[in-house]
């Protein structure tokens, strides 16, 4: 009985824990199709923005480590100008790839101009210091002109993001139905308790592959 209680907590927290993440990714992706907004340092989180980036600098990352010590990802954000050549007023999350395959060394567009989708999301408020910072030194030293947010940025992997919040809660759902099999069940036959193993195990990967990975987007 101890065993299935605490089988039941785990299972309980979990579920709950799946359907926020399948309330966020599904949302997420719905409010990816929404009509686009204006963006500026005020715009709300939430919001899908377009911009065309004619230059961009990257001036902040975040790196995350595992136990302080591990890495396991880095969080790229880039200072970007438009294509009337004003700041653009917040920073725009991207991967690495997308500034290597798009600009040149310098921070030009290579084409001229690059269109960035993307929805507006909101700056941990740990980061809200930094980003205040930055944009205090950018503004005196590079360009009167720059007033980017600390409070949110332009996040072009948003889609991806909501995408890994799904295969997180689809992963969580895998593990409780692998635990069930193995804890719950009165007969368990060697096939049966391979297989719900080795699902066990692939499914908890896939959770923490996922989750890291988000760290990331």
């Amino acid at each position: 009985m101890k065993r299935k209680g605490l089988v039941t907590i785990f299972a309980v927290a979990a579920v709950i824990l799946s359907v926020v993440n399948f309330v966020s990714g599904i949302s997420g992706l719905v409010r990816s199709r929404a009509e686009l907004s204006e963006l500026s340092a005020v715009t709300e989180n939430g919001s899908i923005c377009e911009v065309k980036v004619t230059f961009a600098k990257e001036i902040y990352t975040v790196k995350h480590k595992l136990n302080i010590i591990f890495p396991f990802g880095t969080e790229h954000y880039y200072i970007a100008y438009d294509d009337s050549a004003d700041p653009v007023q917040m920073l725009i999350k991207a991967s690495r790839g997308w500034f290597d395959r798009n600009f040149t060394e310098t921070g030009l567009a290579k084409s001229g101009s690059v269109t960035v989708k993307g929805e507006v999301f909101k700056f941990e408020s740990r980061h809200f210091k930094e980003v205040l910072e930055i944009n205090r030194e950018l503004s005196a030293k590079v360009d009167k002109r720059i007033n980017i947010s600390p409070y949110s940025y332009l996040n072009s992997q948003s889609v991806k993001h909501h995408i890994l919040k799904l295969i997180s809660g689809a992963m969580l759902l895998i593990i409780i139905g692998a635990l069930a099999a193995l804890l719950l069940m009165k007969e368990h036959s060697e096939r049966r308790v391979i297989v719900s193993m080795v699902v066990l195990l692939i499914s908890m990967v896939g959770y923490i592959v996922s989750s890291i990975a988000l760290k990331a987007v």
